[in-house]
This record gives structure tokens, sequence and C-alpha cells, in this order.
């Protein structure tokens, strides 16, 4: 018991550090900072235990990062997770990420919608060119996407 009593101490006191550490970087940037812990199964390299990650995301937000970018299946949850407590000047991205092709123009335009609808600050919606014409559906869509916060990147 005693161990397992130490261990928790010794937990607490490194994500105290860890946390300070943290605090002291995020408010000593001169720019605006973006946050995102993208998982293996949207294209990264993150691959511990989901509820690890939602809390180093939530962390981020506490810690007042300008910036923390969602991928658009856990975003639902997490907003929920909230409690609307959102901090002020904080701004969310919610993104997807194709990395098999390029859909159609018609498409990405109903995918923009359904994040949009998310009540995202930004929409980030990244896919995979097979065709020099793929690049086109992302520019056709701009009048779909009638937002100023739409980003669109391509790989």
């Amino acid at each position: 018991m005693l161990r397992k009593s130490v261990l928790m101490s010794s937990i607490v006191w490194q994500t105290s550090i860890l946390t300070k550490v943290l605090k002291s970087l995020f408010y000593s940037l001169l720019c605006s900072l973006v946050v995102t812990c993208r998982p293996i199964w949207e294209g990264s390299q993150y691959e511990d235990d989901e509820t690890k990650r939602r809390e180093a995301l939530r962390l981020a937000m506490q810690l007042r990062a300008n910036y923390i970018d969602f991928e658009l299946e856990i975003f639902h949850e997490f907003n929920d997770s909230m409690d609307g407590k959102k901090p002020d000047k904080f701004k969310v991205i919610v993104s997807s990420h194709n990395f098999h092709n390029t859909p159609t123009a018609e498409a990405m335009a109903d995918h923009f919608t359904r994040i949009q609808a998310t009540g995202a600050d930004m929409v980030k919606i990244s896919t995979t060119a097979l065709d020099i014409k793929d690049y086109g559906k992302h520019f056709s869509g701009y009048g779909a996407f009638s937002s100023p916060n739409y980003r669109s990147c391509m790989g």
C-alpha cells in the first residue's frame, strides 16, 4: 500500500512539474500555438491510450493553447466532455483526413457542411491527390465552402 501511495505521489508531482513547464512554454510564445496529438488511425504516430491522448489535448486547452486540432470522429465526444468550459480566446479546428483519394467536389462540400455543423472555428480537410484534376476539386468547392475559416491541403 505504501509503495502504491509513493508511486501515485510521484505521478502527481511529475504531472505538476510538466504542467508548470508547459504553462511557462505556452505563455512565453510570441505567436499562436496550434496543438494536435494525431493517432495512428488518423495518419500519425500516437499509439498510446486514447484516454491519455484526450487528457493531453484537454491540458493544452486549459493551459491556453490558441488552437487545438481535433479529428471529426472524436470531436463531439470531446466537446460534450468540456461542459461548456471553453476558455476565452481558444479556437477549435476540426479536421478530416482522407489518405486514399480526393472525393468529388460535391462530396467535399457535404463533408465541409458536416464538419462546420460541429461549431468548429476552423474546418480543415486533407485529401490525397491521385490525379492533377483532384486539385481542382478543392478549389471548385470554395463557393460552397462559404467560410473564411476553411483550410484545405492535399498530399
